[in-house]
């Protein structure tokens, strides 16, 4: 018997349903299919776990993302529903009235309405300005803030500020808060130069200060603050319902052209008359979710209903308004009527005072004449009288100035000759002191006997040079000592010879003894002469001889001295005696000098008095002289100012009619107020909750696909194999006579259970794990209180159920095919297929290279081609999500430098600074001498909203100067490379935008700006751009657009130094309080990963889970792959082959077979990762996706890596196969 039957055997003993009654049958069958699917599990334990994590990997990833979406769509609704935010707002761009908000709040499906007030202001946040909304608080809780610290505002002086501005301003409760429009500073120099003007002008006229007022309301409005401008003291920090944008990912690239910031205050500090916008709450709309179809619809009814009423509302306000501004006038014209007749009676009046003063001028010039002469008389007598008597002191004077010459130069040589005289005496004095003193003498002294010693030693210096070797003259006198001696021996033999010697050789030998001695003496006697000794001797002797010769020099000396000056002394008493003659000359003439002096004073004082007497008259004649000339200038000025004044009173009159005739035709062409009639949509955050959640759940949809269809083949393949085992067991049943339902049921109900357990993990781990690990990026994201988590039940089974059908249906097909076979088919072994030449061995060439072993393979791998093509396919699906998730990452990585790089980036600009139009002269004259900056370029900035059909989108506009090469500083390349040109009539737009709201090149888009001014502009071309909507124009479009001048408030600045230095050059302008904000591209590519934080994190989880697939489905077909070749397996073991061949034998395929798939899988990832492109349409983000060489590499070597990882499982498998059991099975 064989394994198969005597395994049907044991179960079938216990349930054979002619065993007992019909009951106890049913029951006893009804427990053995359990027992036996039971013990089916056990033993394909691998193969169920397997089924089970595909379905659970399937099923997380189906419900996973999603249930994340909506999540974070149910949190933001419960948050918006708690706070009351508004479902409709209405703006017009004459403002609201009371009337206006009671005809909104009587709209059918309006639940309530009211009136409001808002206004954009400006900031200090750190070192910078920062946009912020300032909002009044509601009485009725509209729009409410949710309170996370302190008490929401109950004062004029408490404000409610944003936790995100709380955290960014480093500030808290209690701390104090100021903001600003952009337009304050400018209104402020305004106001301070009309002062000065003002004051510049006088009032000399009371004509002058005539001025009428006609401008209508509308302007006043623009300028005047909404809210009070003051300090305010933090109350309370809270979450805005209006912005949940908490400062990172995705949303920050959204061109809004909204605050960063709101501040809540109460409406005490309003001082505005009308209200700026209109807050609606729609019936029923806090019902369904606020993203759902049902609440559109609600919100859609009721915004057509008011865009049916708003016609007559518009036409209501602008008559008010235009009634109003007639009013205006009629009051204008009335007071500049009565001004008018004023300024007319002031001129009459002084008309007559001008006539009177001159009456008056002409009498004071006449006596002013006659006074003069008078004076003029009297003082010309008295001045002849004082020169007279001067001119007789000149006279004395001119005799003692003669004389005292004379005597003054004799005192002046006799007192220089005096002077001289003492010179020299006191210098004799001085001369006879020193001589004759102790210290020259002993000094003259001295120097005698040192230049005696001198000579003395240079003598005997000379001497002993002229001595050969004098340094060893007792050496030399020694030396010649001995040779003295040893001549005299030598000629004392001689001498004593026999026979004696020659008398020739003993002559020559006296001559030498005698020339030796000789020489002996001489040196003997130099020794002596020139000794030490006799040197102290010749010294002292020259010393004595120099003292004595010096002292005798002195005393003749100081004798001469005393001599010479005995003369002196009788020189200067001779002269001394003439000075004192001189002395009584001069003060002689000193005395008539003080004399003539006093004589003078006299005359002086005289001439004095009269002088002052004559300035007296003079000043007094002149200053009625003055007098005269200023009435008379006055006068003249008078009558002017009066001809001024008339002409001005006329030029007045005339300008007061043109007034009023103008201001009456302004209000005529005042049109109607234009109402916006806008819902939650406008809300960038809200937008923005909604793109995520789109962008995720694309993800969602689009890749578990690829799971679903890589899990039924795969189950298809592993319940295949499971039926085809139990071959005989299933012929078993049949034999017995059990229906097919009941033999179905027992493998239906293995799958379904695997899959409703792999299911229902997967549901707790997508609607709860991934849900949890998103919310930690959508808090970094989103201003939520909380985030909570939301079981959709039906999508929940859905998942499950789809699985279900896919796996139990992939085994029900199989079994149903069985099953069609009789008992006696089934119970045999199923015959093999017959055996065929693959292709490969039609290649001659290659086939006939390889061995036996790689041609055993190559026919397993292609032989069997089911299994071939389920191996690949499902290696190539996993590959395919691998390299999907990674391009993913891929394309966030390559963004930075595709939109930030100079060199063909889409953003070429290191910095972008806006300023009021008024500062930005002076800050482009500031930057523009930094040596930081290398280029600048004015600009206009600004931010629209853009529709087309149905969609709207806010952009950022960018207008360059007619003529400026505008691709210097952003990219302006389409999707083909080419440029589209900046021209007087179109724009172009981004394409993100257009991905967004479906336009394309050639199309007309509806524009709106900040003022609510709107036009139509035709797109000349989408430009590529990543990051951001922008549209870009000239400036001759622009104006042409909005029928205005194109005001430059902007600059895009080139930047020396790298990232670094131009992130601290931006760092350090936010100081600067005229630039309204900066940024620094640096400084974004530097900061652009928390930006992607959302994404990122989603492509890890696709990249774990696409890793675990891969896992997966390698390791079932792998074990797959053993089951079926158990025999065979058994056969080669049997003869000979070891556990490492056998593992060889089987890995080596299943490698094959993962690296066909790798390639297989690689095109198809692209394709996958390129279809993104195609697919996620995100507001201001264009996802180009892309692809890097790397992430085939890293996708190939996981794939290899789990096989690797899944031969050396299974290997333990292969060690295990029982041969004998494997090869006693029947064929």
């Amino acid at each position: 018997m064989t394994a198969v039957g005597k395994k049907g055997a044991r179960e079938l003993r216990a349930s054979d349903p002619r065993a007992s009654g019909p009951r106890a049958r049913k029951r006893r069958v009804g427990n053995a299919f359990a027992l036996g699917t039971l013990r089916t599990v056990r033993g394909t334990l691998k193969r169920f776990i397997a089924l089970a994590v595909i379905c659970l990997l399937g099923v997380t990833m189906i419900v996973g993302l999603r249930a994340a979406c909506l999540d974070l769509r149910q949190s933001a609704d419960e948050f918006f529903d708690a706070q009351h935010l508004f479902d409709v707002r209405v703006q017009s761009t004459l403002g609201l009235t009371d009337d206006d908000v009671v005809a909104l709040a009587g709209t059918e499906g309006v639940e309530r309405a009211e009136g409001g007030w808002t206004e954009t202001v400006y900031t200090t946040v750190g070192s910078g300005s920062s946009k912020a909304e300032v909002r009044a608080l509601s009485d009725d809780g509209l729009n409410e803030p949710r309170v996370l610290e302190g008490e929401l505002p109950t004062s004029a002086d408490e404000v409610a500020v944003t936790r995100r501005y709380a955290a960014e301003a480093g500030v808290g409760v209690g701390d104090a808060v100021t903001f600003r429009s952009a337009a304050d500073s400018d209104s402020q120099s305004s106001k301070e130069g009309d002062d000065a003007q003002k004051d510049a002008a006088g009032s000399d006229s009371s004509s002058d200060e005539l001025s009428i007022d006609l401008d209508d309301d509308s302007a006043d409005a623009e300028s005047e603050p909404i809210f009070a401008r003051k300090e305010y003291r933090i109350s309370a920090i809270v979450l805005d319902p209006q912005d949940i944008n908490a400062g990172e990912g995705t949303m920050s690239f959204r061109a809004s052209g909204g605050a960063q910031y709101a501040f809540f205050v109460t409406k005490d500090n309003v001082q505005a008359d009308v209200y700026t916008v209109a807050y609606l709450s729609v019936e029923g709309a806090e019902v369904p979710l606020c993203y759902s179809d049902e609440y559109e619809r609600l919100v859609s009814d009721v915004k057509k209903r008011v865009d049916d009423a708003r016609e007559e509302r518009q036409r209501a306000r602008g008559e008010s308004v235009r009634a109003d501004a007639n009013a205006t006038i009629d009051d204008a014209e009335d007071e500049a009527n009565a001004k008018l007749a004023d300024g007319q009676r002031e001129i009459d009046d002084a008309q007559a005072e001008l006539d009177d003063g001159r009456a008056q001028l002409e009498d004071g010039k006449e006596q002013l004449t006659l006074q003069e002469a008078l004076a003029v008389r009297q003082m010309d007598d008295a001045q002849a009288q004082i020169s007279a008597g001067l001119a007789q002191l000149n006279q004395k004077a001119v005799e003692i100035d003669a004389n005292e010459p004379q005597v003054q130069d004799g005192i002046a040589q006799v007192e220089g000759g005096i002077r001289q005289i003492e010179d020299g005496i006191r210098q004799l004095d001085e001369g006879i002191a020193t001589a004759g003193s102790d210290q020259t003498r002993a000094a003259a002294v001295t120097q005698a006997e040192q230049a005696a010693a001198d000579e003395v030693a240079k003598k005997f210096a000379e001497g002993r040079s002229q001595v050969p070797d004098y340094e060893h003259i007792d050496d030399n006198v020694t030396a010649l000592e001995a040779g003295v001696a040893q001549a005299t021996a030598a000629l004392e033999q001689l001498k004593q010879m026999d026979p004696p010697a020659p008398e020739e050789q003993l002559q020559q030998a006296e001559a030498q003894v005698a020339q030796l001695q000789e020489q002996l003496t001489q040196l003997k006697a130099a020794k002596e002469q020139l000794s030490p000794e006799a040197e102290e001797t010749a010294t002292a002797q020259a010393k004595q001889q120099a003292a004595d010769a010096a002292d005798k020099a002195i005393d003749d000396k100081v004798a001469e001295l005393s001599q010479t000056k005995s003369g002196l002394e009788s020189q200067l008493a001779d002269l001394t005696g003439k000075r004192d003659q001189l002395f009584s000359a001069r003060a002689q003439l000193e005395a008539g000098r003080a004399q003539i002096a006093s004589a003078r004073a006299q005359l002086a004082d005289a001439q004095a008095t009269l002088n002052a007497n004559r300035a007296k008259a003079l000043a007094q004649i002149s200053d009625a002289r003055a007098t005269l000339r200023q009435k008379e200038g006055e006068l003249n000025d008078g009558a002017a100012q009066l001809a001024d004044a008339r002409a001005t009173l006329e030029s007045k009159r005339s300008e007061a009619a043109q007034k009023i005739a103008d201001a009456r035709a302004k209000v005529a062409d005042i049109d109607d107020p234009t109402w916006y009639v806008q819902d939650r949509g406008s809300l960038s955050s809200y937008s923005s909750v909604e793109s995520d959640a789109s962008c995720i759940e694309v993800l969602g949809t689009v890749l578990p696909i690829v799971f679903f269809v890589v899990a039924i083949l795969i189950s298809l393949t592993t319940m295949t194999r499971m039926v085809e085992e139990e071959r005989g067991l299933i012929g078993l049943y049949k034999a017995l006579g059990y229906p097919r339902g009941r033999i179905l049921s027992k493998y239906v109900a293995y799958a379904g259970s695997a899959c409703l357990i792999g299911g229902i993990i997967g549901d707790f781990v997508g609607f709860i794990v991934l849900p949890a690990i998103i919310f930690t990026i959508f808090s970094t994201m989103y201003a939520l209180p909380a985030f909570t988590y939301h079981l959709d039940a039906v999508y929940a089974v859905a998942a499950i159920v789809l699985f279900m059908l896919g796996i139990v249906g992939a085994t029900a097909t199989t079994c149903v095919k069985e099953l069609r076979e009789s008992p006696a088919s089934l119970m045999r072994p199923k015959a093999p297929k017959a055996g065929s030449r693959i292709l490969l061995e039609r290649i001659r060439p290659v086939w006939s290279r390889l061995s036996f072993l790689n041609k055993v393979t190559a026919r397993n791998i292609f032989r069997y081609k089911r299994r071939f093509l389920m191996t690949v396919f499902g290696i190539a699906g996993c590959v395919a999500l691998l390299i999907c998730g990674f391009g993913i990452r891929d394309t966030v990585l390559s963004l930075p430098e595709r939109q930030y790089g100079k060199d063909g980036g889409a953003i070429r600009y290191d910095l972008v600074a806006a300023s009021s139009t008024s500062d930005l002269d002076a800050v482009a004259d500031d930057l523009g001498v930094r040596e930081e900056v290398r280029d600048l370029q004015r600009v206009r900035i600004d931010q629209l909203t853009v529709s087309y059909g149905d969609a709207s989108e806010s952009v950022t506009l960018y207008v360059f100067p007619d003529g400026v090469d505008a691709s210097r500083y952003v990219g302006l390349g389409d999707a083909s490379g080419a440029e589209v040109a900046l021209d007087d009539s179109g724009c172009a737009i981004t394409k993100s935008a257009e991905q967004v709201l479906g336009f394309g090149a050639g199309d007309i888009v509806h524009v709106q700006d900040p003022t609510l001014a709107e036009s139509n502009v035709e797109v000349n071309g989408v430009v590529t751009n990543y990051l951001g909507n922008s549209m870009y124009m000239s400036e001759s479009a622009y104006e042409r657009c909005f029928a205005k001048k194109c005001e430059q408030n902007g600059l895009l600045a080139d930047l020396n130094g790298d990232s670094a230095a131009q992130i601290d050059f931006a760092d350090g302008l936010t100081g600067d309080e005229r630039l309204l904000s900066v940024t620094s591209t640096a400084k974004l590519v530097r900061d652009f990963s928390s930006a992607f934080t959302l994404i990122n994190t989603v492509v890890y989880v696709v990249i774990v889970l696409a890793a675990a697939l891969s896992f997966t489905v390698v390791f079932t077909l792998s074990n797959t792959n053993i089951s079926e070749r158990e025999r065979e397996l058994a056969t080669i073991k049997v003869l000979g082959f070891k556990h490492g061949e056998v593992h060889v034998y089987i890995n080596k395929e299943t490698i094959i077979l993962t690296g066909i798939g790798i390639v297989a899988g690689l095109p198809l990832g692209y394709a996958l990762t390129r279809s993104l492109t195609l697919v996620l349409k995100m507001p201001s983000l264009y996802f180009d996706t892309v692809v890097a060489w790397p992430t085939y590499l890293i996708a190939a070597a996981l794939a290899f890596a789990f096989t690797l990882m899944v031969n050396a499982m299974t290997n333990r498998s292969l060690d295990r196969v029982d041969m004998v059991g494997a090869l006693k099975s029947a064929e």
